[in-house]
């Protein structure tokens, strides 16, 4: 059983909510978003990196990474 999507969002925000100040998260440029069978991806920049944050359908699990400065 898939959880909602509204079930995942209040998990995403809770994890951004963590990861980063709400000023922090006032400058977080979202850049765009993928979904797929398994899971909801979200990529943004902040403080010159790229990051990206991902959360399966399924299980809820959210995955944050960084990859290379942005352009």
């Amino acid at each position: 059983m898939e959880l909602s999507k509204k079930q995942l969002l209040s998990r995403l925000n809770k994890k951004v909510n963590k990861l980063f100040s709400k000023k922090e998260q006032e400058v977080i440029q979202w850049t765009d978003d993928k979904e797929d069978k398994v899971s909801y991806s979200w990529n943004f920049q902040f403080e010159g990196l790229n990051h990206f944050l991902a959360i399966n359908k399924r299980t809820g699990s959210i995955t944050h990474g960084s990859y290379g400065a942005s352009k």
